[in-house]
Protein backbone atom coordinates (compact mmCIF):
# COMPACT_ATOMS: atom_id res chain seq x y z
CA UNK A 1 0.00 0.00 0.00
CA UNK A 2 1.24 3.52 -0.31
CA UNK A 3 0.96 5.01 3.23
CA UNK A 4 3.36 7.89 2.50
CA UNK A 5 1.97 11.46 2.48
CA UNK A 6 4.84 12.44 1.01
CA UNK A 7 4.66 9.91 -1.81
CA UNK A 8 1.34 11.20 -2.55
CA UNK A 9 1.60 15.04 -2.42
CA UNK A 10 4.54 14.16 -5.12
CA UNK A 11 2.15 11.75 -7.31
CA UNK A 12 -0.64 14.75 -6.86
CA UNK A 13 2.51 17.28 -8.21
CA UNK A 14 3.31 14.56 -10.91
CA UNK A 15 0.21 14.76 -12.62
CA UNK A 16 -0.29 18.19 -12.75
CA UNK A 17 -0.15 19.95 -15.91
CA UNK A 18 3.19 22.42 -15.12
CA UNK A 19 1.58 24.78 -18.43
CA UNK A 20 -2.04 23.80 -19.65
CA UNK A 21 -1.56 26.32 -22.11
CA UNK A 22 -3.68 29.13 -23.54
CA UNK A 23 -6.04 26.57 -25.73
CA UNK A 24 -8.41 24.32 -24.45
CA UNK A 25 -7.33 20.51 -24.51
CA UNK A 26 -9.34 18.94 -27.08
CA UNK A 27 -8.24 15.49 -26.48
CA UNK A 28 -10.11 15.53 -23.24
CA UNK A 29 -13.43 14.12 -24.10
CA UNK A 30 -15.59 16.54 -21.81
CA UNK A 31 -13.46 19.22 -23.59
CA UNK A 32 -13.80 18.34 -27.41
CA UNK A 33 -17.81 17.85 -26.43
CA UNK A 34 -17.62 21.52 -24.64
CA UNK A 35 -16.14 22.76 -28.26
CA UNK A 36 -17.96 20.78 -30.94
CA UNK A 37 -21.50 20.54 -29.15
CA UNK A 38 -21.89 24.08 -29.51
CA UNK A 39 -24.77 25.07 -32.26
CA UNK A 40 -22.51 28.03 -33.14
CA UNK A 41 -19.26 25.47 -33.99
CA UNK A 42 -21.82 22.78 -36.13
CA UNK A 43 -19.66 24.14 -39.25
CA UNK A 44 -16.37 23.05 -37.59
CA UNK A 45 -17.52 19.87 -36.90
CA UNK A 46 -18.97 18.97 -40.37
CA UNK A 47 -15.80 20.02 -42.03
CA UNK A 48 -13.79 17.57 -39.23
CA UNK A 49 -16.28 14.92 -40.09
CA UNK A 50 -16.15 15.35 -43.99
CA UNK A 51 -12.29 14.46 -43.90
CA UNK A 52 -13.57 11.04 -42.44
CA UNK A 53 -16.67 10.23 -44.26
CA UNK A 54 -17.11 9.48 -47.88
CA UNK A 55 -20.50 10.95 -49.50
CA UNK A 56 -19.68 14.52 -47.89
CA UNK A 57 -22.59 15.89 -45.31
CA UNK A 58 -24.01 19.40 -45.76
CA UNK A 59 -25.78 19.43 -42.38
CA UNK A 60 -26.12 17.22 -38.86
CA UNK A 61 -27.85 17.38 -35.52
CA UNK A 62 -26.64 16.65 -32.24
CA UNK A 63 -29.28 13.64 -30.35
CA UNK A 64 -28.48 14.70 -26.60
CA UNK A 65 -29.82 11.66 -24.83
CA UNK A 66 -28.23 9.19 -22.30
CA UNK A 67 -27.96 6.08 -23.57
CA UNK A 68 -29.34 3.38 -20.71
CA UNK A 69 -27.49 0.77 -20.04
CA UNK A 70 -28.97 -3.07 -21.51
CA UNK A 71 -27.87 -4.66 -18.12
CA UNK A 72 -28.60 -3.73 -14.33
CA UNK A 73 -25.23 -3.86 -13.21
CA UNK A 74 -23.84 -1.36 -16.18
CA UNK A 75 -24.00 2.25 -16.07
CA UNK A 76 -25.81 4.53 -18.92
CA UNK A 77 -23.58 6.06 -21.43
CA UNK A 78 -23.59 9.34 -22.58
CA UNK A 79 -21.35 9.31 -26.30
CA UNK A 80 -19.08 12.29 -26.42
CA UNK A 81 -21.19 12.96 -29.36
CA UNK A 82 -24.32 11.67 -31.27
CA UNK A 83 -24.91 12.93 -34.65
CA UNK A 84 -27.74 12.74 -37.03
CA UNK A 85 -27.03 13.48 -40.82
CA UNK A 86 -29.12 15.37 -43.10
CA UNK A 87 -29.37 12.41 -45.51
CA UNK A 88 -30.49 9.85 -42.44
CA UNK A 89 -27.21 8.42 -41.70
CA UNK A 90 -25.17 8.88 -38.49
CA UNK A 91 -22.03 9.18 -36.30
CA UNK A 92 -21.00 8.50 -32.91
CA UNK A 93 -17.80 10.64 -32.39
CA UNK A 94 -15.43 9.40 -29.04
CA UNK A 95 -12.50 11.06 -27.74
CA UNK A 96 -10.22 8.32 -25.60
CA UNK A 97 -7.64 10.57 -23.76
CA UNK A 98 -5.93 6.95 -22.19
CA UNK A 99 -5.40 3.75 -23.68
CA UNK A 100 -7.75 0.73 -22.38
CA UNK A 101 -6.95 -2.40 -23.12
CA UNK A 102 -10.72 -3.61 -23.78
CA UNK A 103 -11.54 -0.10 -26.46
CA UNK A 104 -12.14 -2.02 -29.53
CA UNK A 105 -14.36 -3.98 -28.09
CA UNK A 106 -16.02 -0.49 -26.02
CA UNK A 107 -16.68 0.80 -29.81
CA UNK A 108 -18.00 -2.02 -31.20
CA UNK A 109 -20.27 -2.15 -28.03
CA UNK A 110 -21.15 1.14 -29.01
CA UNK A 111 -22.27 0.65 -32.21
CA UNK A 112 -25.49 -1.42 -30.97
CA UNK A 113 -27.12 2.26 -30.26
CA UNK A 114 -27.26 4.08 -33.64
CA UNK A 115 -28.04 0.61 -35.25
CA UNK A 116 -31.11 -0.50 -33.08
CA UNK A 117 -32.42 2.99 -32.93
CA UNK A 118 -32.83 3.21 -36.80
CA UNK A 119 -36.25 3.53 -38.23
CA UNK A 120 -37.16 0.74 -40.03
CA UNK A 121 -39.59 1.33 -43.18
CA UNK A 122 -41.06 -2.04 -42.16
CA UNK A 123 -41.03 -5.06 -40.72
CA UNK A 124 -40.06 -6.61 -44.09
CA UNK A 125 -37.21 -4.06 -44.37
CA UNK A 126 -34.32 -4.14 -42.64
CA UNK A 127 -32.50 -2.52 -45.08
CA UNK A 128 -30.41 0.09 -42.82
CA UNK A 129 -28.57 3.82 -43.08
CA UNK A 130 -24.75 3.46 -42.54
CA UNK A 131 -23.85 4.38 -38.94
CA UNK A 132 -19.83 5.36 -38.41
CA UNK A 133 -17.78 5.01 -35.53
CA UNK A 134 -15.35 7.69 -35.19
CA UNK A 135 -12.47 7.74 -32.51
CA UNK A 136 -10.12 10.15 -32.06
CA UNK A 137 -7.44 8.28 -29.94
CA UNK A 138 -4.47 9.75 -27.90
CA UNK A 139 -2.73 6.35 -28.50
CA UNK A 140 -1.73 4.40 -30.81
CA UNK A 141 -3.51 0.77 -31.21
CA UNK A 142 -1.83 -2.31 -31.29
CA UNK A 143 -1.79 -3.80 -35.16
CA UNK A 144 -0.49 -6.57 -36.80
CA UNK A 145 3.36 -6.77 -37.06
CA UNK A 146 3.22 -5.45 -40.91
CA UNK A 147 1.34 -2.54 -39.89
CA UNK A 148 2.70 0.93 -41.42
CA UNK A 149 3.64 2.75 -38.46
CA UNK A 150 3.09 5.97 -40.11
CA UNK A 151 -0.67 5.49 -40.94
CA UNK A 152 -2.62 7.44 -38.63
CA UNK A 153 -6.43 6.52 -40.18
CA UNK A 154 -7.96 2.99 -40.48
CA UNK A 155 -11.19 2.03 -41.35
CA UNK A 156 -13.10 -1.28 -40.38
CA UNK A 157 -16.21 -2.60 -41.50
CA UNK A 158 -17.91 -6.18 -41.79
CA UNK A 159 -15.95 -8.82 -44.33
CA UNK A 160 -16.11 -12.48 -44.90
CA UNK A 161 -12.85 -13.54 -43.37
CA UNK A 162 -11.36 -15.37 -46.03
CA UNK A 163 -11.50 -12.94 -48.81
CA UNK A 164 -12.41 -9.70 -47.84
CA UNK A 165 -15.81 -10.23 -49.35
CA UNK A 166 -18.55 -7.51 -47.89
CA UNK A 167 -21.11 -8.37 -45.21
CA UNK A 168 -22.71 -5.03 -45.00
CA UNK A 169 -21.59 -1.18 -45.80
CA UNK A 170 -23.67 0.03 -42.82
CA UNK A 171 -21.24 -0.63 -40.34
CA UNK A 172 -18.29 1.68 -40.26
CA UNK A 173 -15.46 2.19 -37.60
CA UNK A 174 -12.66 4.47 -37.73
CA UNK A 175 -9.98 5.07 -35.97
CA UNK A 176 -7.80 8.68 -36.00
CA UNK A 177 -4.72 7.61 -34.14
CA UNK A 178 -2.76 10.94 -33.05
CA UNK A 179 -0.28 9.43 -31.08
CA UNK A 180 1.30 8.33 -34.52
CA UNK A 181 0.80 11.48 -36.27
CA UNK A 182 4.28 12.98 -35.77
CA UNK A 183 3.95 15.85 -38.26
CA UNK A 184 5.35 19.10 -37.02
CA UNK A 185 3.30 22.45 -37.59
CA UNK A 186 5.78 23.49 -40.66
CA UNK A 187 5.00 20.57 -42.47
CA UNK A 188 1.12 20.87 -42.64
CA UNK A 189 0.12 20.77 -46.45
CA UNK A 190 -3.67 19.81 -46.14
CA UNK A 191 -6.71 20.15 -44.02
CA UNK A 192 -6.80 17.15 -42.35
CA UNK A 193 -3.13 17.26 -41.34
CA UNK A 194 -4.21 21.02 -39.88
CA UNK A 195 -6.84 19.41 -37.83
CA UNK A 196 -5.15 16.57 -36.86
CA UNK A 197 -2.17 18.31 -35.44
CA UNK A 198 -4.34 20.95 -34.03
CA UNK A 199 -6.24 18.44 -32.27
CA UNK A 200 -3.49 16.85 -30.81
CA UNK A 201 -0.86 19.93 -29.81
CA UNK A 202 -3.70 22.70 -28.87
CA UNK A 203 -3.85 21.49 -25.42
CA UNK A 204 -0.18 22.36 -24.82
CA UNK A 205 0.36 25.52 -27.01
CA UNK A 206 1.92 28.28 -25.25
CA UNK A 207 1.45 30.93 -28.33
CA UNK A 208 -1.44 31.13 -30.58
CA UNK A 209 -0.44 29.36 -34.05
CA UNK A 210 -0.42 31.29 -37.67
CA UNK A 211 -3.38 31.27 -39.68
CA UNK A 212 -3.92 28.73 -41.97
CA UNK A 213 -5.29 28.42 -45.36
CA UNK A 214 -8.26 26.42 -44.00
CA UNK A 215 -11.14 28.37 -42.24
CA UNK A 216 -12.47 25.47 -40.47
CA UNK A 217 -9.49 24.90 -38.65
CA UNK A 218 -8.60 28.69 -37.68
CA UNK A 219 -11.99 28.86 -36.25
CA UNK A 220 -11.87 25.60 -34.50
CA UNK A 221 -8.49 27.36 -32.86
CA UNK A 222 -10.16 30.75 -32.02
CA UNK A 223 -13.22 29.12 -30.09
CA UNK A 224 -10.90 26.86 -28.12
CA UNK A 225 -8.54 29.67 -26.89
CA UNK A 226 -9.59 29.66 -22.99
CA UNK A 227 -9.88 32.98 -22.76
CA UNK A 228 -13.15 33.24 -25.15
CA UNK A 229 -14.80 31.15 -23.04
CA UNK A 230 -18.24 32.50 -21.70
CA UNK A 231 -18.19 32.16 -17.60
CA UNK A 232 -20.62 29.35 -18.14
CA UNK A 233 -18.03 26.96 -20.61
CA UNK A 234 -14.93 28.25 -18.47
CA UNK A 235 -16.54 26.54 -15.29
CA UNK A 236 -17.22 23.12 -17.20
CA UNK A 237 -13.91 23.34 -18.48
CA UNK A 238 -12.77 24.04 -15.21
CA UNK A 239 -13.99 21.15 -14.13
CA UNK A 240 -13.15 18.79 -16.74
CA UNK A 241 -9.94 19.52 -16.08
CA UNK A 242 -9.79 18.92 -12.66
CA UNK A 243 -11.34 15.39 -13.91
CA UNK A 244 -8.55 14.81 -15.74
CA UNK A 245 -5.91 15.65 -12.99
CA UNK A 246 -7.70 13.43 -10.60
CA UNK A 247 -7.52 10.30 -13.34
CA UNK A 248 -3.96 11.05 -14.20
CA UNK A 249 -3.50 10.77 -10.43
CA UNK A 250 -5.04 7.72 -9.79
CA UNK A 251 -3.16 6.60 -12.44
CA UNK A 252 -0.31 7.66 -10.60
CA UNK A 253 -0.92 5.84 -7.71
CA UNK A 254 -2.04 2.58 -9.20
CA UNK A 255 1.70 2.61 -10.88
CA UNK A 256 3.29 3.08 -7.43
CA UNK A 257 1.48 0.84 -5.75
CA UNK A 258 2.38 -1.88 -8.25
CA UNK A 259 5.81 -0.83 -8.43
CA UNK A 260 5.73 -0.65 -4.41
CA UNK A 261 4.44 -4.40 -4.12
CA UNK A 262 7.11 -5.66 -6.39
CA UNK A 263 9.84 -4.20 -4.29
CA UNK A 264 7.86 -5.54 -1.27
CA UNK A 265 7.90 -9.16 -3.16
CA UNK A 266 11.44 -8.99 -3.79
CA UNK A 267 12.59 -7.68 -0.68
CA UNK A 268 10.64 -10.81 0.92
CA UNK A 269 12.30 -13.07 -1.08
CA UNK A 270 15.78 -11.56 -0.52
CA UNK A 271 15.06 -11.99 3.37
CA UNK A 272 14.33 -15.38 2.87
CA UNK A 273 17.40 -16.45 1.32
CA UNK A 274 19.30 -14.84 4.10
CA UNK A 275 20.31 -11.80 2.46
CA UNK A 276 21.54 -8.93 5.36
CA UNK A 277 18.25 -6.18 5.60
CA UNK A 278 21.08 -3.27 4.85
CA UNK A 279 21.26 -5.25 1.63
CA UNK A 280 18.41 -5.72 1.10
CA UNK A 281 17.13 -2.08 1.90
CA UNK A 282 20.03 -0.99 -0.45
CA UNK A 283 18.90 -3.23 -3.53
CA UNK A 284 15.10 -2.70 -2.97
CA UNK A 285 14.52 1.03 -2.05
CA UNK A 286 12.68 -0.13 0.68
CA UNK A 287 13.55 1.17 4.72
CA UNK A 288 15.09 -1.55 6.84
CA UNK A 289 11.86 -0.97 8.98
CA UNK A 290 9.53 -1.78 6.53
CA UNK A 291 12.07 -5.09 5.08
CA UNK A 292 11.51 -6.03 8.90
CA UNK A 293 7.74 -5.46 8.98
CA UNK A 294 7.50 -8.41 6.13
Amino acid sequence: MINSFTTRVNLRKEAEVKDPGIFVDLLVDGNFKLIFSNPANKDILISLLNEFIPSKISDLKLVMQEKRGRQAHLKNSIFDLDCEFDDGRTAVVEVQFNSRADYLDRMLYYSTWPISQQKLESEKNYTLKDVYIISFCNFALVHDKNWDEEKVVSSYSLREDSNGEMMTGALHFIYVELARFRKEESELKTQLESFLFYLKNMGKMQMPPKKSAYAPVDKMVKVAAVESLSPEDRTIYDRNMRNQFDIRTEKLMAQEQARAEGKAEMAKRMKADGIPVASIAKYSGLSEVEIKAL
